[in-house]
């Protein structure tokens, strides 16, 4: 892996019922009991979602990750807004990895999960590496 970085992670999911549920991470833990209905299968299969979509470099399948009308922001750039955006930026992000050689490794670590009332807060780390063969 030529670059890593750590970085901290805060997420939070509203309507926890939109979720929705493909294949669960292997790198997750296993998931808690809940009283929400196995809530936490659930929201570790969006962290899987997303580590698939980047290691398929799949502009598309990240963007049908966020509600059409989300808001995505990031670090030097102007706001992204609905899907449309959303996937135009990660599709030239993920156009510059795929003309560099590279392909995306990403890892979640949740540290802390809190579910009430409708909203779950996870708190953790993400790490993501442009892999060069």
């Amino acid at each position: 892996m030529s670059r890593r970085a750590l970085l901290p992670l805060a997420i939070a999911s509203a309507l926890i019922g939109a979720i929705p549920a493909p294949a669960r991470a292997q790198a997750m833990p296993a998931p808690r009991a809940t009283e929400e209905g196995g809530i936490d299968r659930k929201l570790d299969a969006v962290y899987a979602a997303f580590r698939d979509a980047y290691a398929r470099l799949d502009a598309r399948a990240v963007a049908a990750l966020y509600h059409d009308d989300a808001i995505y922001l990031a670090a030097g750039a102007a706001p992204k807004r609905g899907r449309g955006e959303i996937e135009g930026g990660f599709r030239s992000f993920f156009d510059s990895v795929r003309e560099g050689g590279g392909t995306l490794a990403l890892e979640f670590r949740i540290v802390r999960r809190d579910v009430a009332a409708g909203l779950a807060t996870d708190v953790g780390y993400y790490r993501l590496a442009v892999v060069r063969d």
